[in-house]
């Protein structure tokens, strides 16, 4: 964590770790008052992994604040396959603005953008929380018109291999989107 960076996530497959909470990737802004760069997550299979049984919870991406009455934007999601995981509430993207287990009233922790991102294997595709309430949203219109910064997600069986590779057929072949600087200008799958 450097002050003014950004760091640049990409090509990789992440899982979460087995545990009742697991996430593969918590974005959060930080604890004191400093400025972060933007971090950038983007052509990534993303697990949440977790544990099963009941309370559990696992979430492939994990939009994160602690702070009292303040909007957070952290991170430009682009091109991932996002996996809920094992837990019983599984989740593609949560956004967690807790402090001691308690919500923070006033607080939103979201996306700059999210967009091209496939949700699969889910229980809940996407957990919002507008500063007073949950929200949650199980199908791709209810993502791309309710979660900040959404456009052009899917949800549909990437057809994973063994190796992590795209299967023939899968619809996440040529779905994604080269806009942002930051978008590699080779494509493995």
């Amino acid at each position: 964590e450097s002050e003014g960076s950004q760091a640049i996530i990409t090509n990789n497959v992440i899982f979460g770790v087995p545990s009742p909470r697991s996430a593969a990737i918590m974005l959060a802004d930080c604890e004191g008052s400093c400025q972060l760069g933007q971090a950038v997550v983007i052509n990534n299979t993303l697990d949440g992994l977790g544990s099963s049984g009941n309370a559990t919870i696992s979430a492939a991406l994990v939009f994160k604040t602690w702070k009292n009455a303040v909007t957070v934007v952290v991170g430009r999601v682009r091109n991932n396959i996002l996996l809920g995981g094992l837990g019983q509430q599984a989740f593609g993207g949560f956004e967690d603005v807790t402090s001691n287990g308690q919500p923070v009233v006033g607080s939103t922790a979201q996306p700059q953008e999210f967009d091209n991102n496939d949700l699969w294997d889910t229980t809940t595709m996407y957990r919002h929380w507008d500063g007073t309430q949950n929200l949650v949203f199980n199908d791709i219109p209810s993502v791309d018109g309710g979660v900040n910064g959404a456009n052009d997600n899917l949800s549909g069986d990437p057809l994973l291999d063994k190796a992590g590779h795209l299967g023939a057929g899968s619809p996440c072949i040529d779905a994604g989107t080269q806009s942002g600087g930051e978008t590699p200008t080779w494509d493995i799958d």
